[in-house]
């Protein structure tokens, strides 16, 4: 865990000393289980990060990687929208 974390903050660090202007989207999927077992549920988890320098607008995120014939969705979706996502703020720099 600590591990993603660094990666998370050396890509948003690299993406602040870029100095290009606009929304710049950092996501990963991860799956929280242990292990996948035949018959249990799966439990994934999404973040999407703005290390850009302005809101990005209109985003959509959609995992077509479980097909509905194998897979059926307990809780949570996989197909989500959002108007805005601000950006991030690293080390007071605004």
């Amino acid at each position: 865990m600590i591990q993603r974390l660094c990666v998370i903050v050396l890509l948003a660090l690299l993406g602040l000393c870029s100095g290009e202007d606009g929304a710049r989207l950092l996501a990963s999927k991860s799956l929280l289980n242990r292990y996948a077992v035949e018959g249990r549920d799966l439990t994934l988890q999404y973040n999407i990060y703005n290390v850009g320098s302005s809101a990005a607008l209109e985003v959509e995120l959609s995992d077509d990687s479980f097909p509905p014939e194998d897979f059926g969705i307990v809780s949570g979706m996989l197909n989500v929208k959002w108007d805005r996502i601000a950006p991030i703020y690293i080390c007071g720099t605004f």
